[in-house]
């Protein structure tokens, strides 16, 4: 999970056993600049267990640390959007592409709609 709103106050130990309330925690780390001894704000969490991940998004997104309200998202959620949609583009030119180069009764513009619609709802 990706967590931002990270106090500047906060080292690595309680933000890790912040987390750990939720479920075990099987990695995390504060985002630093290279040789830099303070962290920029924002971290990552891993944990075991997909569901165990799932709940802390939902447990700890908002919750206030060290007088900071904390932003956390699954580190899947932007990659998941940006996979599909990539998916979705490239079916979409291909299945346009195809029904240019072939003698297809499918209307391009409408399987490109469909296609790209279906792979957009992954």
């Amino acid at each position: 999970m990706f967590v931002r709103g990270i106090p500047f106050s906060i080292d690595q130990q309680p933000f890790e056993e912040a987390f750990a309330d939720v479920a075990p925690v099987k990695q995390c780390f504060l985002v630093r600049d290279k040789g830099a001894p303070k962290h920029k704000g924002c971290g990552f969490v891993q944990y075991a267990l997909p569901e165990d991940a799932q709940r802390a998004v939902e447990e700890m997104n908002g919750k206030v640390l060290g007088g900071r309200k904390l932003q956390v998202k699954g580190a899947w959620e932007s990659t998941r959007v940006n996979f599909c949609q990539t998916i979705a583009r490239i079916a979409c030119e291909l299945v346009c592409y195809i029904s240019r180069m072939s003698q297809c009764t499918w209307h391009g513009a409408l399987s490109c709609l469909l296609v790209g619609s279906a792979l957009t709802a992954l």
